[in-house]
């Protein structure tokens, strides 16, 4: 902040060259009037400011300019030094209450002006540097994509809500204001679903005026403002990620069911690899109608030709090659396995050959059945 300028009124010639020359001297940029009235346009004109005021002159006496001044837009802007040559208690209580911040006797001198002013511009920096914390709080606060609250650590009382929050209840600030922080919360949580040292977060629901209720993320960071405890609760919609978990869940279940549905048919589910051998990406627990466990044949990526029967492993391999290459969608054929225990079983293949955008083959779904009981009654 530049030094702030100050301002002199006094419809004392002498004592206002004085004043103006002690305090320019110091460094202080002067403005200087003879008359209340010119005062006022100048604290308009300058402010942030100092002014230096005479009790009484002509227009707007000392205390009247006080008044003036409070009851302006730039009140906070001004630091009010009267002078005065009456320093009854009485007399000075009044310019205090006409809203004056200090006061100096007359006739002045001038090291106690200067310290007086000096003070002053401390405090206006003090001001200046507050209202710029201030300042970038609440463009930290409106410029947050969550909503946020602040509130009073004892009453959990809203006493700040930005415009994220003000749409989550369907309120205006000046509605939320002095409202229980609670009121607009579900049930609380059995416990918070994360936490670090001075916060923590809940999954909560959070209701608006009309009844209805969004799911959101809450986090809760405790921070002194102006020296009183208050808490920055930080309130983040999460109404698309619960709807994609539930999406999910929806999609596990079917799967499950699916599988269920699969495990308990005679038919084989797998998802091989377009790759060569056919790697096993997947398939259904019900291999083990074979000797087979599931889980070794998904981890390893064991080649479906190493099931194959030897001899029908290369007349299938290039036939499911040949049927990718033409383009088509889809291959059905029979032939021999080998179980785990080395036993022989005739299946009938059946394979959907999926393509990626660029219309290559990046996976086949197929499914085997076993048909042993059938071909052998067709050789008898």
């Amino acid at each position: 902040m530049k030094q702030v300028p100050v301002i002199i009124a006094d419809d004392d010639c002498a004592l206002l060259a004085l004043a103006g020359k002690v305090v320019s001297n110091a460094g202080y940029v002067t403005h200087t009037c003879d008359n209340g009235d010119a005062a006022y346009e100048l604290v308009r004109q300058h402010a942030p400011a100092i002014l230096v005021s005479d009790w009484e002159m002509p227009g707007l006496d000392g205390p009247e300019l006080c008044k003036k001044i409070r009851e302006s837009e730039v009140s906070e802007q001004i630091y009010v030094l009267l002078l005065t040559a009456n320093a009854d208690p009485a007399n000075v209580v009044i310019g205090f209450e006409a809203g004056a911040n200090d006061y100096v006797t007359k006739p002045f001198i001038p090291e106690v002006l200067l310290a007086r002013v000096g003070a002053g511009a401390g405090v206006m920096r003090l001001l200046h540097q507050q209202a710029e914390r201030a300042a970038e709080f609440e463009r930290i606060i409106e410029g947050n994509p969550a909503g946020i609250v602040v509130l009073d650590a004892d009453s959990r009382q809203i006493v700040r809500a930005n415009s994220n929050v003000c749409r989550l209840a369907g309120c205006t600030e000046a509605e939320l204001i002095g409202r229980q922080y609670g009121d607009f919360l579900g049930d609380a949580p059995a416990g918070p679903s994360g936490q670090s040292p001075g916060s923590a977060s809940y999954d909560r629901v959070f209701k608006r005026r009309d009844g209805t209720a969004t799911p959101v993320l809450t986090n809760s960071v405790r921070l002194p403002l102006d020296g009183v405890p208050h808490v920055l609760e930080t309130i983040t919609d999460i109404t698309q990620l619960k709807e994609a978990e539930a999406a999910l869940r929806k999609v596990s279940e079917e799967r499950q069911q699916l599988e269920r549905i699969v495990n308990q048919s005679p038919a084989v589910a797998f998802v091989w690899a377009a790759a060569d051998g056919l790697p096993i990406e997947y398939v259904s627990d019900n291999i083990r109608q074979f000797g087979y466990i599931p889980e070794e044949l998904r981890v390893r990526q064991t080649p479906f030709g190493e099931i194959i029967h030897p001899d029908d492993r290369q007349h299938i391999l290039d036939a499911v090659a040949e049927r990718c290459h033409a383009g088509k969608r889809e291959f059905v054929d029979e032939h021999r396995i080998i179980t785990q225990s080395g036993d022989i079983r005739w299946v009938e293949h059946r394979s959907w050959i999926r393509r990626d955008a660029n219309g290559e083959v990046n996976q086949l779904k197929g499914l085997v059945l076993d048909i042993t009981d059938r071909k052998l009654a067709e050789m008898q």
